[in-house]
């Protein structure tokens, strides 16, 4: 009997002491990078540990446009297999919230049959707004456009919170409000350009095959005279707002079926947008964000600079081998979002699974924060809309700080003055009922944070797990093609099969 007293005895002595190790990171603040075994930390709120606070409205009228335009492309391809030739025509956005799309018939004798067969194929998505001799332009219906709408706000806090959990954000809160808009809370985030920057990007990939036979001149002649018109981008504007206006504005300048993007050569040091390199680059992708499989970053370890590592799935590999064969010695663009980060030339039909998207210069550790930024938009997907920054909040812990300092005061003095009833009232017994009380608290706080609970303390902006095996897979990779583009720039190609 005695004995087993002390076996019981033991056994409370070493739950205490464990559960004091786990609780005294929470209690004495102690640092995630220090040398103290237990990391994890009860994780305080956004309006006691200060942070980030957001409201973003979404912009449906670009996805109406990327939407309709998709469908006329599929008109197209289904009007091929009918034995129908035609091709796209323009794009009418007299209304911005219902833009409409041109298709061409290159014979009017099979109008009739063309028009049968998109209403069997496209029923109940697309309307015909207009019929004019070998043009038939469609729109989208009303319950197409409401499905958008309900698919585009789910998908959107889907996709922020899988980038944020990449983040390394604990305990954030992302709700919808209304049908277009999400505010979005980060209690202790430090870069707070970072996170918006990662929230906000669009991370629309494309493959577009590039067009040689327009020289840098005539499209600085362009660029020019859309300047003249009043297109400029300054800072502060949104990139793709100034692209769209842009390419709108020269339509009929450019060749059919091309339009406008640029390599954006920024200061490493002051971040100022230094050039804008144009492009004529194919107006329909061959390869799209939605083959891609992973991304993550690698190290060349030739030239100790980092890279985006991209892996296709199979389909998108099969279409990339097609393109690649269909069309050597020519240039191929990777933009994400309207941005031309590199245009390597193909040297041949090349299969298999993986591309890698250069950065070009600046130090390593600049390269590498971009890279990852990045394969972190990739790997958790490209957001379905834009979204606009309606509301910032910057939220300061200094009230969180005075509020967690009063309660634990408040706490002490609360504590002391129950404690002081009990052993005054009942003596030896109320002793043993408040060390009782002590060892519940205790046990409870170190099962909450010792099992997550509370989420455990990250390391925002770290490496994912994909980036830190793919460095150490780099080892053994080296690049099969390397030509220098037509600005002189030096460019690595990979494909590499798995």
């Amino acid at each position: 009997m005695r004995r087993s007293w002390w076996y019981r005895f033991i056994f409370l002595l070493l739950m205490t002491i464990i559960s004091i190790v786990v609780i005294l990171p929470t209690a004495f603040n102690f640092p995630e990078e220090g040398n103290y075994p237990v990391k994890s930390k009860i994780n305080l709120g956004l309006d006691l540990q200060g942070g980030l606070y957001m409201i973003l409205g979404i912009d449906f009228n670009k996805v109406y446009r990327d939407e309709v335009r998709g469908y006329a492309t599929k008109i197209v391809g289904v009007l091929k297999d009918q034995g129908i030739e035609s091709e796209l025509g323009e794009v009418d956005i007299t209304s911005p919230d219902d833009p409409k799309h041109g298709v061409i018939l290159r014979d009017v004798t099979k109008k009739e049959a063309a028009v049968d067969k998109i209403h069997e194929f496209f029923p109940g998505i697309l309307r015909m707004t207009k019929d004019e001799g070998a043009l038939l332009e469609y729109g989208l219906t009303n319950v197409v456009k409401t499905r958008i709408e309900d698919q585009s706000l789910g998908k959107s806090i889907e996709i922020i919170r899988n980038r944020i959990d990449e983040f390394g954000v604990t305990e954030p809160e992302i709700i919808s409000q209304g049908k277009d808009r999400i505010i979005v809370q980060l209690p202790g985030v430090k870069d707070i350009d970072r996170a918006k920057a990662l929230i906000g990007k669009t991370a629309k990939l494309e493959f577009k095959l590039v067009s040689d036979d327009i020289s840098p001149a005539t499209m600085q002649s362009w660029i020019k005279k859309a300047e003249e018109a009043g297109i400029t981008f300054k800072k502060g504007d949104r990139f793709s707002d100034y692209l769209f206006k842009l390419n709108e504005h020269l339509r009929k300048d450019f060749p059919k079926g091309y339009e406008m993007a640029f390599k954006k050569v920024v200061n490493k040091v002051s971040n100022q947008l230094e050039q804008k390199i144009p492009y004529m680059v194919e107006i329909t992708p061959k390869i799209t964000g939605e083959d891609l499989q992973d991304a993550g970053v690698r190290i060349d370890q030739q030239k100790n600079e980092p890279y985006v590592s991209m892996t296709f799935k199979t389909g998108g590999a099969k279409r990339f081998e097609e393109v690649t064969g269909k069309n050597k010695g020519r240039r191929l663009s990777i933009i994400l979002d309207g941005n031309v980060y590199t245009d390597p030339v193909i040297q041949g039909r090349i299969s298999g699974g993986n591309a890698q998207i250069t950065l070009g210069r600046g130090s390593f550790n600049q390269t590498l924060k971009e890279a990852r930024d990045i394969a972190l938009v990739l790997r958790a997907g490209a957001l379905p809309v834009q979204l606009d920054f309606l509301e910032q909040r910057i939220v300061g812990p200094s009230l969180g700080a005075d509020s967690i300092e009063k309660a634990k005061v408040a706490g002490l003095i609360g504590c002391a003055i129950v404690f002081f009833f009990i052993l005054l009232y009942y003596k030896v017994s109320g002793f043993f009922a408040m060390v009782g009380l002590t060892l519940n608290v205790l046990f409870v706080l170190a099962c909450l944070v010792g099992s997550g609970a509370f989420g455990a303390g990250g390391h925002p902006g770290g490496p994912g797990q994909s980036e830190r095996r793919g460095a150490a897979d780099d080892d053994q990779r080296t690049c099969r093609h390397v030509r220098r583009d037509s600005y002189g720039d030096e460019r690595c190609w990979r494909l590499r099969t798995r």
